[in-house]
């Protein structure tokens, strides 16, 4: 779950990550449709410094979620790595 805003998440994230901005999407039920509480779900955001995703992961805790992880180096550590990325583009 990539919980940078949209206009981060649409110039670049980790390809198959789900926008769930903190700020603004982010919620119990918002999570639960895209993971159940038993399968495991995972938060990155900014880079190691960014406690959005610690904050997040936190929240799924408590509301219940088992299988919980943290990217703690976020996109641009991904990016930095070589692995791939996808953008995406506004509709036309």
């Amino acid at each position: 779950i990539d919980v940078r805003a949209r206009p981060d998440y649409d110039n670049g994230h980790i390809p198959g990550a789900i926008n769930l901005s903190l700020v603004f999407e982010l919620s119990r039920e918002s999570l639960a449709k895209v993971a159940a509480p038993d399968e495991p779900v995972a938060f990155y955001c900014h880079t190691k410094y960014c406690d959005y995703s610690a904050f997040a992961s936190a929240k799924a805790i408590v509301w219940g979620w088992k299988k919980v992880y943290r990217f703690s180096g976020g996109f641009p550590e991904w990016e930095s790595a070589g692995y791939p990325v996808e953008a995406t583009t506004a509709p036309n």
